[in-house]
């Protein structure tokens, strides 16, 4: 058995936008500028973060492989915010 959920239908019709879970949706936010944080200081790193994780869901497959990675983004980011204001 595969470690990968089956393709779905509209990615195996070469769909050309893959689906957009809402939790991959709700994760893709918040790798935007963090709110408790001067902004200032952090806009770089936070929209490398965010373009990183809009490439994962453009070229993965979503399932929960992809949102359980998108989640553990959202963890660095937030870690590495942190060291930066350190």
């Amino acid at each position: 058995m595969s470690p990968c959920p089956e393709e779905s239908p509209a990615m195996a019709a070469g769909a050309a936008d893959p689906p957009l879970y809402p939790e991959d949706h709700h994760l893709i936010m918040l790798m935007g500028r963090p709110r408790r944080f001067d902004p200032g200081k952090v806009d770089r790193l936070s929209e490398a973060f965010q373009a990183l994780a809009s490439l994962m869901v453009i070229e993965l497959p979503g399932g929960p492989h992809r949102t359980e990675g998108l989640r553990k983004l959202v963890d660095a980011r937030e870690d590495f915010v942190r060291a930066a204001l350190c």
